[in-house]
């Protein structure tokens, strides 16, 4: 099985970092068994567990950080906003 590093986490009590990686993965959806579409059969997952679990936090990393960066240019424009009453 490829390395999935999760430090500087402990893990609770004697879970592995295997045991993580397969719980993360159930709890994301991973599929073991793809469909072909060539074939239209069911064949092995050609992305591994690590790959999948990689992919999915870096897109959750991403969406965090471009909801934060949104909510700070919308912040920032609301403060630059001139009252009306303000002009006279």
């Amino acid at each position: 099985m490829a390395q999935f590093t999760i430090a500087p986490y402990t893990l609770p009590g004697s879970v592995t970092p295997a045991q993580m990686l397969d719980a993360l993965c159930k709890e994301w959806g991973y599929q073991a068994q793809v469909l072909d579409p060539q074939t239209a059969q069911l064949i092995p997952n050609p992305q591994t567990k690590v790959d999948f679990a990689h992919a999915y936090l870096g897109k959750q990393f991403k969406a965090i950080y471009l909801k934060q960066a949104q909510n700070a240019a919308a912040q920032a424009a609301v403060a630059t906003v001139v009252d009306p009453g303000d002009l006279t």
